[in-house]
């Protein structure tokens, strides 16, 4: 019995044995530790990059951090040009807040070149519009400005559309749906959980006028959103502009335009833009007597 066991045993050990040096076995072992290293190396790498965007992000917003208290510390001194140069960087590196814009057409405004702070308080505008010292600002430095053009008026909706745009700014209108839309399903939660008929009446109601409401300032944030990243108002930025009746210099003069008013662009054609006036007057101008807000 003792020798059997040991047979067994022995045996047993024997396939032990077998399995261990299977090619089979070793292959998908070496396979699965393979595939481990693989997933520990992606993400290693996914950690590193992650460090490095991070680190690079915060690298930047302190860059600008510091560019913009320069920016501002040049303004306090009086020294316009620096502060100038300081948010134009800002602004071609990717940092275009209405805070911004504001204070370079202030530093504009300054040295006297309203066209250029007009061009920056309208970019403001475009970002904050329910702001008063934008406002404020664009005006007095409009009074500036020679040319006063009559403005053709619009059909009621479409002005009644463009206050609304303009109201607030895409991120606001679209708090905005979102809340809507909160508010319209749990309208309608409440009114499948309600059994008396006095209070589902009233909840459907609520439900549609918040679901509508959703649905219109969702419209009205991408329209504005649209509006901001697809303006096509520019300002005249030469101190005299002739207009074209064509896109080509020998063409006839149709009129005159100043620095500092604002133009509509209709489009542009071998180094020309054809422009559009409040008044409905249109023409072609150089492409780089005006620049695009």
């Amino acid at each position: 019995m003792k020798k059997a066991g040991i047979i067994n045993i022995a045996m047993h050990s024997q396939k032990i044995l077998l399995i261990r040096n299977n090619p089979i076995v070793s292959y998908c072992k070496s396979f699965l530790f393979k595939e481990k290293c693989l997933k520990m190396k992606n993400l290693l790498s996914f950690l590193v990059i992650t460090i490095c965007i991070n680190a690079t992000v915060h690298a930047s917003d302190l860059m600008a951090d510091s560019l913009f208290n320069a920016a501002n510390q040049s303004y306090t001194f009086k020294q316009y040009s620096t502060s100038i140069n300081n948010y134009e960087k800002l602004i071609n590196s990717g940092f275009k807040t209405s805070e911004i814009y504001f204070n370079l057409g202030n530093s504009y405004y300054k040295t006297g070149n309203y066209s250029r702070a007009i061009l920056n308080y309208e970019r403001a505008k475009i970002l904050d519009p329910g702001n008063e010292d934008i406002a404020f600002n664009l005006a007095k430095a409009s009074t500036y400005i020679i040319d006063k053009i009559d403005v053709i008026p619009d059909f009621f909706i479409k002005t009644w559309f463009k206050s609304m745009v303009g109201l607030l700014s895409p991120d606001n209108w679209a708090v905005l749906a979102l809340i809507a839309f909160i508010s319209a399903t749990g309208a309608c939660i409440l009114f499948f959980l309600v059994f008396t008929n006095k209070y589902k009446k009233p909840l459907l109601y609520f439900a549609g006028i918040f679901a509508i409401t959703s649905i219109v300032t969702l419209i009205i944030a991408h329209k504005t959103k649209v509006y901001i990243e697809h303006s096509n108002s520019a300002i005249v930025l030469e101190p005299t502009a002739t207009v074209k009746s064509a896109p080509d210099i020998e063409s006839q003069d149709a009129f005159i335009i100043h620095e500092g008013t604002k133009v509509f662009i209709l489009r542009n054609l071998n180094g020309w833009t054809e422009i559009k006036l409040t008044d409905g007057k249109q023409g072609w101008v150089e492409a780089l007597s005006i620049e695009k807000i």
